[in-house]
């Protein structure tokens, strides 16, 4: 997580700008479907991960990708002068209608994928903050995919 923003001692969001991830499938027709999830983001009270989602020759700025639930609550430390600790982890991340029609279209996946997306569990998202020195600073420049 190279930002996190905060309301109170509960952060609101949290991001992952310049990272990516790529998919690419052959569609029936021997043709290379691409979709790249860029620039993540975090919506802590909406319960969703956002990210940039590039298919079609477009890029879909802050697509909603997951819902996800809290599976364990935020634990912060701060102890003076200046150590500051975070931890969490978010599970139950399921694919939103958005991300659904970006993979479908983007990979133009066969029908029968849809129950696949539909049922689906991602897995889980650790957080784990820890406050230290940099020797160069964290790249904060979103990734643009290739045309």
């Amino acid at each position: 997580m190279t930002k996190l923003s905060v309301q109170g001692l509960k952060p609101s969001g949290g991001g992952s700008i310049g990272s990516a991830l790529g998919f690419e499938r052959l569609n029936d027709e021997d043709v290379l479907r691409k979709l790249v999830l860029a620039n993540f983001m975090i919506d802590f009270k909406k319960k969703l991960v956002l990210a940039d989602a590039t298919y079609n020759g477009q890029t879909h700025a802050s697509t909603p990708i997951y819902t996800f639930n809290e599976q364990s609550p935020l634990a912060i430390k701060y102890k003076f002068p200046l150590s500051i600790t975070a931890y969490q982890v978010l599970d139950k991340l399921f694919l939103t209608p958005e991300a659904k029609v970006a993979f479908t279209e983007g990979l133009d996946l066969p029908p029968f994928a849809k129950p696949i997306l539909d049922s689906t569990d991602y897995g889980t998202i650790t957080i784990d903050v820890k406050v230290s020195l940099r020797n160069k600073p964290v790249p904060t420049r979103p990734y643009v995919p290739a045309p």
